[in-house]
């Protein structure tokens, strides 16, 4: 199987959670769950097609 090529660049946006494939931070979500405190995505990379997931949790600051 032939690697995927890299994404040297992107257009607009640069603030996205990277592809762990290629890199791009282009992504939309394509399902979202809420376990307790924890949101778990599932993503898809816009430009290699990845799917990828991630946790999300917050965190308590006391100022």
């Amino acid at each position: 199987m032939a690697e995927r090529k890299k994404y040297s660049g992107v257009i607009g946006r640069q603030d996205g959670i990277e592809c762990e494939e290629c890199g791009c931070r282009m992504s939309h979500v394509v399902k979202t769950e809420h376990i307790g405190c924890v949101t778990k995505r599932i993503r898809h990379c816009r430009h290699c097609g990845y799917i990828f997931h991630t946790l999300e949790t917050r965190i308590e600051r006391k100022i």
